[in-house]
């Protein structure tokens, strides 16, 4: 390999439930939110200088035979990669820095207390 051109750290969170309940974010249409039953998939990309997330919800999903919601995101960056090799971990940390706090910030604080979280 001569050059990396892309780093890339994802997660996939899988919870048993709706999470458009029980997430920050706001969309409406014609004033009127979301239906939280309907099956509902929204996508976009966030800047996180030097990184990019493209952040996933998606409710009503089946997956290994459970109901449920995913909260999917790719952290990635194709910038200032020529020092990869002699400071991957450095990068790898930035990424996955980036990539928790986009993810507690979209739960809501009730909901992030049920799992006792520790930093």
């Amino acid at each position: 390999m001569d050059s990396v051109t892309r780093l890339g750290l994802r997660y996939i969170n899988f919870f048993p439930e709706n999470i458009l309940n029980n997430i920050d974010l706001n969309i409406s249409i014609s004033g009127e939110g979301l239906n939280p039953k309907n099956n509902t998939l929204l996508r976009t990309e966030i800047g996180q200088d030097p990184y990019t997330s493209t952040l996933q919800i998606t409710n009503q999903i089946e997956h290994n035979g459970k109901s449920g919601s995913i909260i999917d995101i790719d952290t990635f960056t194709t910038n200032n990669l020529v020092e990869f090799m002699g400071n991957f971990k450095h990068f790898i940390e930035l990424a996955h820095s980036n990539e928790k706090e986009l993810f507690f910030s979209l739960l809501k604080d009730a909901f992030l207390e049920k799992f006792n979280p520790k930093y």
